[in-house]
């Protein structure tokens, strides 16, 4: 089956973003009882979205550093395979790459 394959961040962009990004606590609750509670880096509106292979629009993320800067998911390549995979990067506002996908990951 054709589709978009959103591939998004790499490992080290996620463990940049839980180090340095703020924090949001999400809870789960069934009956009034917190089943599952779970910390996400905060997301704010991103400067930045892509569309898939069937034009449907991709909102990328924006985040909040803790050291009050904002810093934004952009698409860093499109590869091919039964459809668009797209791989994003984290850039600064002045679009310089913070963690990026090495080259051969991509391919």
């Amino acid at each position: 089956m054709r589709m978009t394959q959103f591939i998004g961040l790499n490992k080290e962009a996620q463990e940049f973003l839980n180090k340095h990004a703020e924090k949001d606590i999400f809870q789960t609750v069934k009956n009034g009882v917190v089943v599952k509670e779970w910390v996400e880096p905060r997301k704010v509106k991103g400067k930045f979205s892509t569309e898939g292979m069937f034009d449907e629009n991709i909102q990328l993320g924006g985040f909040v550093l803790t050291d009050g800067r904002t810093i934004h998911e952009q698409e860093q390549h499109v590869e091919w395979s039964s459809g668009p995979m797209i791989f994003t990067q984290l850039v600064d506002d002045n679009n310089n790459p913070i963690v990026s996908w090495p080259d051969e990951e991509m391919r």
